[in-house]
């Protein structure tokens, strides 16, 4: 039987200290340029 498309919607929480770690606006710019020019929609 054939499905329709799925969405993951994914969200990012620190369990521990955030020292040495990026800051959300940090983390969100670098996954904006990791996947520029990449599919972000796309039958699986």
């Amino acid at each position: 039987m054939t499905r329709g498309p799925v969405r993951l919607d994914v969200a990012v929480s620190y369990a521990l200290p955030r020292t040495g770690l990026p800051a959300a606006v940090s983390f969100r710019k670098w996954v904006a340029a990791a996947l520029k020019g990449r599919i972000r929609e796309a039958d699986l």
